[in-house]
């Protein structure tokens, strides 16, 4: 169990660590150490105060003294291993999802699972389907149903009020302070700062310190009596500190205030949220503790001792939080997780990572035919006086550096992390259990439309994105539901005969993920990729990627049409697969370059016109060869799986002729491109007349046997014959076409270089 709670506790502080990095590290306000130090602060003190919200896993859901010993212990398990599985796989998706969700539904579910079981083994008819549906209402006695319908209600009421709160107020902020607020700073910075830090001081008492056992009761009940009073009191202090940092030392109070929201909500996240990940493994020691106290056999000890308030020792929380912050420094999971919340509220247009649907599209269209109605109706003045307030200058960046710009500015950063301390803060006091990942998450994206960093060119993909995450927490909570459940029925009737499979599919869950490097090695080259064309590339650096794209690029045609011979001759699926799988991946390749067309052409200057239309006929003929690739290894794979008839001997040694040829071919090309030597360009033209001789006598022999009657050939057979004899004609002009390209090229740029 405490492994499992160790594993838990690292993977759901990968998933939670958006909530409080997201507006500091979208917006650069400091380093990266600077930002993880502070946030490891706020989380080794908001550990502390945790013990109370430990109450949660005890008997927040359920009601434990209607429970035997083993049957908690049964749910306590079920739960651990399914969220284990579940953060995981959210983590190894991108997706930020909320632990809290997660963990009630884990706990309705294993326990409604647990209460169905005992409510039909005490029917009196011995228990049957029919009797078990008639009397379903007694499982009222063993949950607590209105927990459940609160974070229902919850799920509901912030996604639509975060959203729609966010973006007017970094509506209000942006038409009041634009994009250069730094001298208006000077005049509101004080009003600014005092309004900020007064919500995070609010924060902190409602949400961070609530559940703390280092703050006696008798002051708890000060500070909620006399919260007004403390907050003017807060407002007309830190009004004042703010206007001096702002006037007096020339500071940037917006960085002070992102800094100290990133400490709050890390701070309340890990005092609140910890409970999450190590609540239910120390419930469980609570009742082992109170099961050997009581010296009662474990089918007759009902488990009343977790009504009690839990006392966790201060070095277990600190532990708990000493982990979280080891992971925060390590996770890549986290990294993950908080670039799908950055990438969707950015401002540049980039490749963006969600497929646009019809939902997102109707939404987006929807959105612009508001748009174009309200213009009509605003009068003119005013439209242009929000267009030049929302105005982002263009700003010049060194040519030939490879530079990260911030995805947001230090205005909606400060948006980001004051808006929910608020919303969080007026949710716990009206005991609504608001999500802080809900809360922080749709506060970024309403703020993100507000700001116009959702343009005509990346809306559709932002909105399906932003859909793609939410829908994620809606199946949070009903597979959530459903896995603990299901785990918990296995696990009441099969203990440990449950428990081991149950393990080993987590690890195996776990496995495969971590295994996915091939997907993660070409997001980090895409991104490296984006940000060098976007800001600025060399006549130099365009030449050197031109050459090391082509020579990729036939190292993958050279080995997925040598797979195609040697799948179609021996029928060897596998081979034919792994040749439409590295066909999928030069698409994808291919697709990633073409994104970066527009930014790279649009940075370089004007010496490298000659170097752009050459980088932009390369891709068409990549493209070229691609589709061909794909269409032999698509058709060949198709036979083979439809059990066609195999080739017969002479076409397969005509085949396996074409095959050698073109790659030999190909590696002639790639070796031109990478040593910058095009004297061979000859000899290949020379090979390709002998290639293409070839080919034309082999469509005319297939001709001739079609049309001789005597000939007994199989029309599928044939027609995929000629398809991949038409296809290599179309490979070996794409490919020829672009070594005279770079023969064309390098010789104009020597010529122009001697001059």
């Amino acid at each position: 169990m405490a492994g499992l709670a160790i594993t838990d506790l690292t993977i759901g502080v990968s998933n939670d660590a958006v909530n409080f990095l997201g507006a500091a590290m979208g917006s650069h306000t400091a380093s990266f150490r600077t930002i993880l130090i502070i946030a490891s602060l706020g989380v080794l003190i908001g550990a502390t105060f945790s013990n109370g919200m430990m109450e949660v896993a005890r008997k927040g859901v359920l009601f434990p003294q209607m429970f035997l010993f083993e049957e908690l212990i049964v749910i306590f398990i079920s739960v651990i291993i399914t969220d284990v599985i579940m953060m995981d796989t959210f983590n190894s998706l991108g997706l930020p999802t909320s632990t809290t969700v997660s963990l009630v539904f884990e706990l309705l579910g294993a326990a409604v699972a647990v209460s169905l079981i005992k409510v039909y083994h005490s029917l009196p008819d011995g228990g049957s389907f029919q009797s078990l549906v008639a009397n379903i209402t007694e499982i009222d006695a063993y949950i607590n149903q209105d927990k459940a319908a609160q974070m229902v209600t919850g799920i509901f009421a912030v996604v639509i009020i975060a959203f729609f709160v966010g973006a007017m107020v970094q509506w209000i902020a942006r038409f009041i302070f634009t994009f250069r607020y730094e001298r208006k700073l000077k005049y509101y910075g004080g009003i600014v700062g005092g309004i900020a830090f007064t919500a995070m001081t609010f924060f902190m008492l409602l949400k961070g310190a609530k559940g703390t056992t280092l703050i006696s009761p008798e002051t708890k009940v000060w500070v909620a009596e006399n919260t007004y009073l403390l907050m003017g009191i807060t407002f007309v202090i830190t009004f004042i500190i703010s206007q001096v940092v702002v006037s007096i030392f020339k500071k940037n109070i917006l960085k002070v205030i992102v800094l100290a929201g990133t400490f709050s909500l890390a701070m309340a996240f890990a005092g609140n949220d910890l409970v999450n990940f190590i609540g239910v493994p120390l419930a469980a020691w609570s009742s082992y503790e109170a099961w050997v106290a009581a010296g009662q056999p474990i089918e007759s000890l009902h488990m009343s001792a977790l009504l009690e308030p839990a006392h966790t020792p201060i070095l277990i929380l600190a532990s708990a939080g000493m982990i979280m912050v080891i992971t925060l420094y390590t996770s890549k999971r986290a990294k993950k997780v908080l670039k799908t919340s950055i990438d969707l509220s950015k401002y540049e247009s980039t490749d963006e990572n969600h497929r646009p649907n019809i939902v997102s599209r109707s939404l987006v269209r929807g959105a612009v035919a508001i748009g174009k109605f309200t213009s009509r109706i605003m009068p003119d003045f005013m439209t242009r006086q929000v267009e030049l307030r929302f105005a982002r200058p263009s700003v010049a960046l060194p040519q030939g550096k490879e530079y990260e710009a911030p995805a947001f500015d230090m205005v909606r950063a400060s948006v980001n992390v004051i808006v929910p301390a608020i919303l969080i803060s007026w949710g716990t006091s009206s005991t609504l259990p608001l999500s802080t990942t809900y809360v922080t998450f749709m506060v970024a994206m309403g703020s993100s439309l507000a700001d116009k960093a959702w343009g005509r060119e990346s809306a559709v993909y932002r909105v399906a994105g932003v859909l793609k995450v939410i829908l994620g927490w809606f199946a949070t909570a009903f597979f959530a539901f459903i896995a603990a459940g299901t785990f918990a029925t296995f696990v009441y009737h099969y203990f440990m005969l449950a428990i081991i499979p149950l393990l080993i599919l987590g690890v195996v869950i776990m496995t495969i993920s971590r295994m996915r490097k091939r997907s993660t090695r070409r997001e980090e080259r895409r991104q490296k990729l984006l940000r060098t064309t976007q800001h600025g590339m060399s006549i130099s650096e365009v030449i050197e990627d031109s050459a090391e794209r082509v020579s990729e690029s036939f190292t993958h045609a050279t080995d997925i049409y040598s797979s195609v011979a040697i799948g179609l001759n021996s029928q060897d699926r596998r081979s034919l697969k792994h040749a439409c799988s590295m066909a999928a991946e030069l698409k994808e390749d291919i697709r990633d370059l073409q994104n970066s067309v527009f930014h790279m052409v649009k940075s370089i200057d004007d010496r490298g016109l000659e170097a752009s239309r050459f980088y932009i006929l390369i891709l068409d003929y990549l493209k070229d060869i691609n589709r061909a690739l794909t269409n032999i290894s698509e058709a060949s794979l198709e036979h083979v799986e439809n059990n066609h008839k195999e080739f017969k001997e002479t076409r397969k040694e005509a085949l396996l002729h074409m095959s050698g040829e073109l790659c030999s071919i190909f590696d002639d090309i790639k070796r031109c491109f990478l040593t910058r030597d095009f004297s061979g360009v000859k000899s290949i033209l020379a090979r390709k007349k002998e290639l293409k001789k070839f080919l034309n006598a082999l469509i005319e022999r297939q001709i001739s046997k079609i049309r001789d009657e005597s000939m007994d050939l199989s029309p599928k057979n044939t027609n995929l014959y000629l398809s991949i004899i038409l296809e290599t004609k179309d490979l070996l002009s794409a490919s020829t076409h672009l070594a005279e390209l770079g023969l064309q090229f390098y010789v104009d740029k020597k010529a122009t270089s001697k001059d």
